[in-house]
């Protein structure tokens, strides 16, 4: 059984709630977190569900300190540090799984897949569109020179630092 918290009770969830909603012998919402704490509330009599609904910090984490959390941090406490992250981690990956030892995290059709959801996704951003996948190959996104068309971001100037301080640094 799959646990599952919802982050973020707003327009979206409701989407998210009723998929989650259809598999009960694979997944349980076990709690609706949101800054308005009504507004989880709210969704978790609308779904009818037997789930914690926590108020959150601004960042979006829980602010209560409930037993969820403790759950939580448990399950995260008992993911295993790796001994390689980054390239590093993938190359590991792939020398692994060329010596027989594992099987590759991510596959060449799963790299595929992801770049022809993002094309999608950035086809439909442009259009105004909904977009059928797979793409076709006649698709003007299909190709490089079609992915011209796509919308051109600026460089990365600011981020946020700490979240609890909200400071945005150059």
């Amino acid at each position: 059984m799959i646990n599952v918290a919802i982050i973020g009770a707003g327009n979206i969830s409701p989407s998210h709630l009723n998929a989650y909603t259809q598999f009960p012998a694979r997944c349980r919402v076990k709690a609706i977190v949101d800054i308005y704490p009504e507004k989880a509330a709210r969704k978790k009599e609308q779904f009818a569900l037997d789930c914690e609904t926590l108020d959150s910090q601004p960042d979006g984490f829980p602010a209560s300190d409930g037993a969820f959390l403790k759950t939580l941090q448990e399950a995260y406490d008992g993911i295993p540090d790796l001994k390689y992250t980054g390239h590093t981690g993938q190359i590991e990956n792939v020398l692994d799984a060329i010596e027989g030892k594992t099987d590759l995290a991510v596959t060449c059709a799963d790299g595929r897949n992801a770049v022809e959801l993002i094309t999608a996704i950035y086809k439909s951003g442009s259009s105004g569109r909904a977009v059928r996948l797979p793409l076709k190959k006649g698709d003007a996104f299909y190709t490089e020179r079609g992915r011209g068309k796509m919308p051109r971001f600026h460089e990365k100037k600011y981020s946020v630092e700490n979240l609890a301080e909200k400071n945005i640094i150059n």
